[in-house]
């Protein structure tokens, strides 16, 4: 690496319907280096961490959380974050683009009429079970979060970051198919999982921890 290992942070951004906590497992195996998280708001419990933006940085985004890194890089969110690398588990550009519209509608009103048994129900598609108990959500926040899913499209962000992007996905995500990940990183280093859910960092948190070591590593 071309900066010492104690002076790069690892910064993490979770996906939809999840808090920060989800990367608990992965950050444990990774205590060599300081670890970060950003918070989105979906679900009550996790915590978002003052870091450095002037230090190197690695920024390692699950699913929804890529898309909110691309729209948020360079604006007054992150600020002039020193990034060295982009590592996106299981995370896209585009949702709407392998996702009908009618899914996305019936989720959007679900999370306001219902938010326990949307949520029940797309944990389990995702491979996190019972994630946080119903009184933790917060629809309205997860409503907003829908709509950035049926709305943002962030290749044109992603093709001008300019820094090293590594993507983790794997081929049995019932959530982001393997073809839509190979389509919208084209280009760009795959490295593939082939038994584990959209929640890779959940069922594989080692597995996660080594490639990121490995990209960091190789920086």
């Amino acid at each position: 690496m071309s900066e010492a290992k104690e002076d790069m942070q690892l910064v993490f951004i979770h996906g939809w319907g999840m808090n920060s906590g989800i990367w608990q497992s992965t950050i444990k195996a990774l205590q060599s280096y300081e670890c970060k998280s950003i918070d989105l708001g979906f679900v009550k419990g996790g915590e978002t961490h003052a870091f450095d933006r002037t230090r190197p940085s690695i920024v390692i985004a699950h699913s929804l959380g890529t898309a909110w890194f691309l729209k948020n890089y360079k604006t007054e969110t992150l600020g002039e974050l020193n990034l060295k690398a982009l590592i996106s588990v299981c995370g896209f550009t585009n949702f709407s683009s392998f996702t009908p519209e009618e899914t996305l509608n019936k989720m959007k009103e679900g999370v306001l009429a219902n938010p326990a048994t949307q949520m029940a129900f797309f944990w389990r598609r995702a491979g996190c079970k019972n994630f946080t108990s119903p009184e933790n959500l917060n629809p309205k926040k997860l409503h907003e979060g829908l709509e950035w899913l049926a709305n943002w499209q962030a290749a044109a962000e992603a093709k001008a970051l300019k820094c090293p992007k590594f993507i983790l996905a794997s081929k049995a995500d019932k959530i982001v198919p393997a073809s839509a990940i190979e389509e919208q990183w084209q280009g760009e280093k795959i490295i593939w999982h082939h038994q584990a859910p959209h929640c890779l960092q959940l069922a594989e948190p080692e597995w996660v921890a080594e490639n990121i070591l490995k990209q960091a590593q190789a920086l």
